[in-house]
């Protein structure tokens, strides 16, 4: 805090200004949309661990929810 306010003469909280990028691009979001439509009654490790055998990318379970999230999928 002391070193903020040395540099910018106040303790406001700064702005983020880089996002981080999704775990997942396009093509693979592809992917997880395809397995829901197929299997829309899985929960969210199924999903994860079918993601995992098609894809070879492992990803947490965290990851598939907020990636239906960002497809605007339940």
């Amino acid at each position: 805090m002391l070193k903020q306010y040395r540099q910018t003469g106040n303790l406001a909280p700064l702005k983020r200004r880089k996002q981080t990028p999704t775990k997942l691009n396009l093509k693979q979001l592809k992917v997880l949309e395809e397995l829901v439509k197929t299997n829309n009654d899985a929960t969210l490790e199924e999903l994860r661990k079918q993601f995992i055998a098609t894809t070879g990318i492992i990803i947490s379970r965290s990851t598939v929810d907020r990636m239906l999230h960002r497809l605007n999928l339940t």
